[in-house]
């Protein structure tokens, strides 16, 4: 694997060790875990994340689910508080293969294309994934430190989200 990711952020790294240019990271660094078991839950990747030292080092956690099954699809979202701790999670999860159930899946870290809390809280606060229809196991969480869920909180621009079945 390359030590080089070109992060959608804008921003190359060797494995995070970031020239910022003009970025503002003050909103943290999303970084997305991908080959994860399908059924790992949004509290399994939690408790992965604390488990590893992440406790408090991070404030926004979604794993996407399908509407129709309600099973993760095998990836999630994490907002790392800063830049040197999305290295760390690097350092300790890419290619980990310690996962709480039975699985040969290797997880693969990288960068979120929606990067910082704020965009995080922008790009899903309208979505159908926040219709009051969706369970709230299957939202994005807001996480304060420490570790305090503030679970489907993300504020709503105007009227409530469209449902899932409009996503389709």
């Amino acid at each position: 694997s390359s030590d080089l990711l070109d992060l959608a952020c804008g921003l190359s790294v060797a494995p995070f060790a970031v020239s910022t240019q003009s970025k503002d990271l003050s909103g943290g660094f999303t970084i997305s875990l991908q080959g994860m078991p399908r059924d790992y839950t949004r509290d399994m990747v939690e408790d992965l994340m604390i488990e590893h030292g992440f406790f408090g080092q991070f404030n926004f956690l979604y794993v996407p689910c399908s509407f129709n099954t309600g099973k993760p699809f095998g990836y999630a979202f994490v907002n790392m508080v800063t830049v040197a701790r999305a290295s760390e999670v690097f350092r300790k999860l890419h290619g980990f293969r310690g996962w709480s159930v039975e699985s040969d899946k290797v997880c693969a870290v990288g960068a979120a294309v929606t990067c910082g809390l704020e965009a995080n809280i922008q790009r899903y606060r309208n979505s159908p994934v926040m219709h009051s229809s969706v369970p709230d196991y299957m939202k994005p969480i807001l996480l304060r430190a420490p570790q305090q869920r503030l679970a489907c909180s993300l504020p709503s621009m105007h009227e409530e989200a469209q449902g899932p079945e409009a996503a389709h």
